[in-house]
């Protein structure tokens, strides 16, 4: 078992949000409103061991022509725990970070700044590290040219969730795939060198042998989750035709400031 966090994974998950969720006005579909000030948009996953890192952009209002993606910079960003406050850096490209302080499991951490004349606040608690965590192997031998996996045992990993947490598989190579060997080479398209389960509320998930596209070195990484996260992740059937308002946790703003917590095992696939 390993307690470090893999921060491919963790770079992963914040890219998926950023890439899922679109959050929009509340103005009238297709219409921009001259009056509507444009919201700042909040994305910050702080997870124990890893300095603490916020990521801010504009709000893109419905029916705008510009659908550029502007970032906010400059602001003077705050984030306080056990009566300390950190001033974050602004780095450019919408990134706040602070290199010195690391993040805590348990602790309650409270976001704030100004934009637009609005004071932007929120808050979250850093959940505990996934406990009991066990794997049902870390060898896994697929055999080579064929779709039909039916005989190899998917891995089963397990953990304690005695209050119904949100918890999230991801597996991902810890090697590039373009030093690995497929494992099909007959299927040249959707190989991928990561897969994940959707936020659940269990205390075990099968890790699936057709999922794998490379014989390698795999992190599988579980996620415990705040269920603000959860709730943003699994809200995408937002479109152009069906639009609700966005999941938030940010008073006077939109986006999400959540934390995370992970523990990782290794696993190998062979032939």
């Amino acid at each position: 078992m390993k307690n470090k966090i893999y921060k491919i994974g963790y770079f992963f998950i914040i890219v998926l949000i950023i890439t899922v969720v679109s959050f929009v006005s509340s103005c009238k579909k297709d219409v921009v409103n001259s009056a509507y000030v444009a919201k700042a948009v909040v994305q910050a996953y702080l997870v124990p061991g890893q300095v603490m890192c916020v990521y801010l952009k504009q709000e893109i209002l419905i029916g705008s022509t510009d659908t550029t993606t502007h970032t906010i910079d400059g602001l003077d960003v705050k984030v306080t725990c056990l009566g300390i406050t950190d001033h974050l850096k602004s780095i450019g490209k919408g990134l706040y970070v602070d290199s010195t302080n690391k993040v805590v499991a348990g602790q309650t951490y409270n976001l704030d700044f100004t934009y637009n004349g609005k004071e932007i606040t929120a808050s979250t608690i850093i959940p505990a590290k996934p406990a009991a965590v066990t794997i049902s192997g870390t060898t896994l031998s697929i055999p080579a040219n064929t779709f039909d996996v039916s005989s190899v045992t998917p891995l089963t990993l397990s953990w304690s969730n005695p209050n119904n947490g949100y918890y999230m598989v991801l597996t991902q190579l810890t090697n590039s795939a373009d030093t690995l060997s497929p494992i099909d080479t007959s299927m040249h398209f959707h190989r991928h060198s990561f897969f994940r389960d959707q936020p659940m509320q269990t205390s075990s998930s099968q890790i699936n042998p057709r999922d794998f596209s490379y014989y390698g070195n795999y992190y599988v990484i579980l996620y415990n989750l705040n269920a603000d996260y959860a709730e943003l992740y699994n809200q995408t059937g937002n479109n152009s035709q069906n639009l609700t308002k966005p999941i938030t946790n940010i008073n006077n703003g939109l986006g999400i400031f959540s934390g995370m917590n992970t523990d990782t095992i290794a696993v190998l696939v062979n032939q």
